[in-house]
């Protein structure tokens, strides 16, 4: 904004984003992944994003390489949240037969489930296109989760590439 012609001369300010660190802050993983019914040596990817089918800028079309290789590693699981349409979602699920690969939530409304959901991941994914804020990675990197994020996103501005998680 500095830098442009038409803000180079106005008062710029940048406002801190608030997150309650008291509540967000990491749940015993072996826990958190005995909640979600997953094996503490099975890594769980995490991917969330509100009606993420519909809204594309949200990436999931990013992952479908990576849930094709799931039925390949007996080690890996994917956790998703977020999405309204829950039958369509297991409706891919079931066509691919990943049933016992994807955790479909569908849409989470407490932060208490949020908070389990990012404890128990090994990495969330948020592979938006277009983010000014992305409270998913804000929430999971307190709560001890990496995050993968692309660059020139607001996300790219808060993770720090291998040290939070990773920027693409």
């Amino acid at each position: 904004a500095r830098q442009s012609y038409l803000f180079k001369d106005k008062s710029i300010k940048q406002i801190p984003l608030i997150l309650d660190s008291n509540f967000w802050k990491p749940v015993n993983k072996k826990f958190s992944k005995e909640f979600f019914e997953v094996n503490e040596n099975e890594k769980l990817l995490v991917f969330g994003a509100d009606n993420f089918i519909k809204n594309e800028r949200k990436g999931f079309n990013f992952l479908n390489s990576l849930i094709m290789k799931l039925k390949e590693n007996n080690n890996l699981k994917l956790l998703l949240f977020g999405e309204k349409n829950q039958s369509k979602i297991d409706q891919y699920i079931k066509s691919n037969e990943l049933e016992k690969k994807i955790i479909n939530l569908g849409s989470i409304k407490d932060k208490f489930t949020l908070k389990l959901i990012y404890s128990a991941a090994d990495v969330v994914m948020v592979p938006s296109l277009l983010e000014s804020f992305g409270l998913v990675g804000y929430e999971a990197i307190h709560c001890g989760a990496p995050c993968v994020v692309f660059k020139n996103t607001g996300l790219s501005s808060i993770i720090d590439h291998k040290e939070t998680g990773y920027v693409a």
